[in-house]
């Protein structure tokens, strides 16, 4: 186990240098700087900003400043707003994680459920229907969901507050939005891994045996098929707990999806690179996560590594 987390951590080192990298080279290639819109800004003020933010220092220079700072997390100031980009992920992250924590609950909850339920009905009405369900949110963008949302329970049934974010009632909206997809695909992942389970012989002996359903159900069914849903989970909870750009603007949501569409917009380097850097570690600590929970629940995986 040991050994495993090492090497990953040793992976995870090589892709962050990667991904800073390659994020760096794609900002200052495209034509343009965080300035360059102010059309208004005399040219005296502009180079003194210029100056101010090391932006007329040479490339390799900038890149090996900026390293530095990541290596005391400095993630350097932004160039719109009054804060440090350090400053601004932790105002906002815990923003998008309440949110995300509300979405992976529900997805977990609507994909586990109608998986087995699509199973357990196999070729049945209930599984036609579930199965319609999830190609439908398979194929409908969040962004055309949360607008479809906000005109029903908003400005139709009048029973939700169509934006902003304080209390319960706002969460409710954008939760459903982003949790409609993974849900469906949880869905299917669920419904699939069941019904290939459910044909095992360990299962059919059970049933033989005289075991309810139910029992056999938590004992051999339910610990197999979730572990095509855990591999899952790592992406999912990235994703969504750094914050889902387009929804978190429908809804005037203050998260990290706000200000990386915002950063990109205004071609704010820093703040750019730091979301890069922060999402990206994120996600690769969660796969991490997801895979020791997997050689937990599955410790047959150890011993395949070894043959």
């Amino acid at each position: 186990m040991v050994r495993f987390i090492v090497h990953r951590s040793i992976t995870i080192i090589i892709a962050l240098w990667l991904i800073v990298t390659a994020t760096f080279i794609i900002m200052h290639t495209i034509p343009g700087g965080p300035f360059s819109r102010d059309k208004r800004v005399p040219p005296a003020v502009l180079e003194n900003l210029t100056a101010k933010y090391h932006l007329d220092d040479s490339y390799a220079r900038q890149y090996f400043d900026y390293f530095s700072g990541l290596s005391r997390l400095d993630f350097g100031p932004s160039f719109r707003y009054d804060f440090s980009v350090k400053d601004i992920i932790v105002r906002a992250f815990p923003v998008s994680a309440q949110l995300g924590a509300v979405s992976v609950v529900l997805a977990l909850i609507l994909g586990l459920g109608g998986g087995i339920i699509s199973a357990y009905s196999h070729n049945k009405w209930p599984d036609y229907l579930v199965t319609f369900i999830s190609s439908l949110f398979l194929s409908v963008p969040s962004f055309i969901l949360a607008s479809l949302l906000i005109f029903i329970f908003a400005y139709k049934l009048m029973w939700l507050p169509p934006a902003m974010w304080g209390n319960w009632q706002q969460i409710i909206m954008p939760a459903l939005a982003l949790s409609a997809l993974p849900a469906a695909y949880i869905s299917r992942l669920a419904r699939t891994s069941i019904l290939e389970i459910l044909q095992r012989e360990y299962v059919l002996t059970a049933r033989a045996k005289g075991l309810s359903r139910i029992s056999i159900f938590f004992r051999h069914i339910l610990k197999n098929s979730i572990l095509s849903v855990v591999t899952y989970l790592g992406y999912l909870i990235a994703s969504i707990f750094t914050g889902s750009f387009v929804v978190e603007n429908i809804f005037a949501i203050p998260g990290l999806g706000r200000y990386f569409v915002t950063s990109i917009l205004n071609r704010d380097y820093t703040l750019i690179l730091g979301l890069t850097v922060f999402y990206a570690v994120f996600l690769m600590a969660m796969n991490l996560l997801v895979d020791i929970f997997y050689l937990i629940i599955d410790p047959r995986i150890r011993t395949i590594g070894k043959e």
